[in-house]
């Protein structure tokens, strides 16, 4: 990693599938065609034991595939925004990267190209290259990712890209520790002002992960080593009076606190949901304790739904399909129910 001296590499790996653009003019970066490093990576084909293939232009989806079968892959594309059509690369840096296990990693000179709006925002990480000529291309990243923060993230990127050769890396993965979510004055306003339910919910969280009920990365696990008195105390708390007194109590520490058990908790709380995320809220109570099966098709599906709800046989993504199918098949015979002509007698 002599390349990039200014990361901190305990605080930042790059997660395997990701997908990354690398943004800035020409001569921009520290090293080019012309290194004697790259020179010397294209003889002997390999960093360390790590096989590297140079390729001209730009490799079939086939060809990619097949690559990413055999090992991880790690594909960067140079400077071939033309070369390739807007197509492949929407295929590549969405269900390319995650099904196929390809991280990618976009070397352009202009991030907003027509044909990378949809890469662009599926990006992993953003690498914003000292670019003097693109300014207005860095103030609209900005005001994407900043709206009222234009002005901190711009003088970010100044400081950033102060030295030569210098670049600003941003980085949007969904599985980052998300840390400085706020800081000690605002996270004591949001303390005080939480209710009871919202605090006895903090300690509950807390109390699982002590018993070992939610699992947890080994970075989570690191970190949650230094506040593990502080996790303690919680969960010997009685009420949530003294629970927020103990986290007032924590000063400083409680923005990292907070922002640790948020990292924790969101990502579970949103694989639980998401399963039923395809069903309407108002017949969910209707799919959650349906009536015994009375012989009708309506009958039918609901007890269908009941069936693939307990089936512990299937994974999430085919009880979603399972799911959609059904529910597809409940609202056309509701409507044909509801459509149906009844007979009247005069």
């Amino acid at each position: 990693m002599d390349s990039f001296p200014n990361i901190d590499h305990v605080d930042l790996q790059f997660r395997h599938p990701f997908t990354m653009i690398v943004s800035g003019s020409t001569g921009s970066g520290n090293y080019g065609e012309l290194n004697t490093n790259i020179l010397n990576l294209q003889r002997t084909g390999k960093i360390g034991n790590v096989p590297v293939t140079v390729h001209s232009g730009v490799l079939s989806a086939e060809q990619v595939r097949d690559c990413a079968k055999k090992e991880k892959l790690l594909l960067i594309l140079d400077d071939l925004v033309v070369g390739m059509s807007q197509q492949y690369l929407d295929a590549l840096f969405t269900r390319g990267s995650h099904n196929w296990g390809v991280s990618v990693i976009l070397v352009t000179q202009h991030l907003f190209n027509k044909e990378l709006r949809v890469s662009r925002t599926n990006s992993h990480y953003l690498v914003l290259m000292r670019n003097p000529a693109g300014a207005l291309q860095i103030r609209t990243i900005a005001t994407h990712l900043f709206p009222s923060r234009t002005a901190y993230f711009m003088e970010a990127y100044r400081d950033a890209c102060a030295k030569n050769f210098g670049y600003l890396l941003v980085d949007m993965h969904p599985e980052t520790f998300l840390q400085n979510i706020c800081n000690a004055k605002k996270a004591k306003i949001v303390i005080r002002e939480a209710s009871d339910e919202q605090i006895l919910c903090l300690v509950e969280i807390c109390l699982n992960i002590l018993k070992g009920r939610v699992p947890l990365h080994p970075r989570h696990l690191k970190r949650l080593k230094t506040h593990a008195q502080v996790l303690r105390r919680l969960t010997r708390t009685c009420c949530s009076r003294s629970a927020k007194k103990v986290l007032l109590q924590h000063g400083d520490g409680l923005s990292a606190i907070v922002g640790l058990i948020a990292s924790i908790a969101l990502p579970l709380i949103a694989d639980h949901t998401k399963r039923y995320l395809l069903v309407p809220e108002e017949i969910y109570q209707s799919l959650a304790s349906p009536p015994p099966y009375d012989g009708t098709p309506i009958g039918l599906v609901r007890n269908r739904i009941k069936q693939i709800k307990n089936d512990d046989g299937i994974n999430e993504a085919e009880r979603a399909i399972k799911y959609a199918q059904e529910l597809k098949r409940l609202n056309k015979l509701t409507r044909d129910e509801e459509e149906r002509p009844v007979g009247v007698k005069f």
